[in-house]
């Protein structure tokens, strides 16, 4: 069976210096690796409607959360947002965390414990100002997670973040890895939350916290090819079923070009199989490349075929006539089109060099079975 891939597929071919050189910093020089999750009060989002989406480097201006405004000056929900330090702290196993590699403290909770504990600190207004004094000295490694408004200790504290390491290589970690902690994070920032709800007085509003982390990012977009490749068969197949029957307006054509199609596809991916290929991101996007590249030569000859029907000739006759007609185009372009891709297979991005092998494969094979096993089916079943 065409199985999953365990780790990332590698950018270059393996006898790439660069491919080698990563391979020698990550897999053999780090002995440790992590990725930083980020926790962040006081940012209900993100507005992107003026930021150009062509410019990566306009991130968009970011919405504040009202209810934490009340962190200045509110000793309710400064205990709120301490219950939900301490709510992730308390699943550190859970998540993963790698102590190594940083604290398992938010700044907050480390205010806390350099003060002598709850009871020692002064919760309400004087709170900000005791935390940028504390941040200027005992806390100097958690100064950039308090952000201001303006000049530190004197203006409004508009946001808190807390950084936390996890066990997840930024590189090699598998998309099954970084679902399985990702869903831990979400269930714990949804247990942060309700420590914070009851933290604070019936009906008063809960501060948003948010997690977010890069490798997020890497697993949305393996998973939502994966979704594309295990979907775009079947929605290829109708797409090409119903241009098939309101091209040739004949139902036996249409299961003759969609059974062709059919089997190659079947046939690309034992070959995939009996290659060795595992199922990862550049496999998943090759497999949605095969029946869009599988009905041209189809439908073209089951046009010529279907343009044979006023003559009143037989179907072998018109399988002829239109394999006559069409077979030397049918040639050229499979001809074209397996030599413009056949370069692909030259490069040292493995991802080009992958699609390039599977467009030429599946051109030979869709052009074989159109001229030979649809030709045949025509034959024999055709209108």
């Amino acid at each position: 069976p065409l199985v999953a891939a365990r780790p990332p597929p590698p950018l270059l071919r393996e006898d790439q210096n660069l491919q080698r050189i990563q391979h020698l910093l990550f897999d053999v020089f780090y002995t440790e690796n992590w990725s930083n999750v980020r926790v962040a009060f006081g940012v209900a989002g993100v507005d992107r409607s003026g930021a150009d989406p062509n410019d990566p480097t306009q991130f968009g201006d970011p919405v504040w959360d009202g209810p934490f405004a009340r962190f200045n000056d509110d000793e309710y929900t400064q205990l709120a947002v301490l219950a939900a330090c301490d709510a992730v702290t308390a699943a550190k196993e859970t998540l993963q965390l790698t102590p190594s590699s940083g604290s398992t403290e938010c700044v907050l909770q480390a205010f806390v414990r350099d003060s002598g504990g709850v009871d020692s600190v002064d919760w309400g207004p004087g709170l900000p100002s005791a935390l940028a004094r504390w941040s200027r000295d005992l806390g100097r490694n958690w100064r950039e997670n308090l952000g201001w408004a303006g000049e530190e200790g004197s203006s409004e504290l508009k946001f808190i973040t807390a950084d936390y390491f996890v066990d997840l290589h930024p590189v090699s970690s598998t998309t099954e890895e970084i679902r399985r902690v990702h869903d831990a994070w979400e269930a714990v920032v949804a247990a942060a939350r309700t420590a914070m709800a009851s933290r604070l007085p019936h009906g008063s509003p809960v501060p948003v916290v948010i997690q977010a982390c890069d490798v997020w990012n890497r697993m949305g977009v393996e998973e939502s090819i994966g979704y594309t490749a295990r979907i775009s068969p079947a929605v290829s197949a109708a797409a090409c079923s119903l241009i098939m029957l309101v091209a040739t307006r004949s139902w036996r054509v249409t299961v003759a070009a969609v059974g062709t199609i059919a089997i190659a596809v079947l046939g690309m991916l034992a070959a995939l199989v009996s290659l060795g290929w595992e199922f990862g991101v550049v496999e998943e996007l090759c497999v949605t490349l095969l029946v869009g590249s599988s009905i041209d030569y189809c439908i073209h000859l089951a046009m010529a075929y279907i343009e044979e029907a006023p003559s009143g000739a037989g179907r072998d006759e018109r399988v002829k006539a239109a394999l006559a007609h069409m077979a030397p185009t049918l040639t050229g372009a499979a001809m074209s089109t397996a030599a413009s891709s056949a370069m692909l297979l030259a490069c040292v991005v493995e991802v080009l060099v992958k699609i390039g092998a599977t467009i030429v494969a599946n051109t030979a094979v869709g052009f074989a079975l159109s001229l030979f096993l649809f030709s045949a089916l025509m034959a024999a079943f055709g209108d």
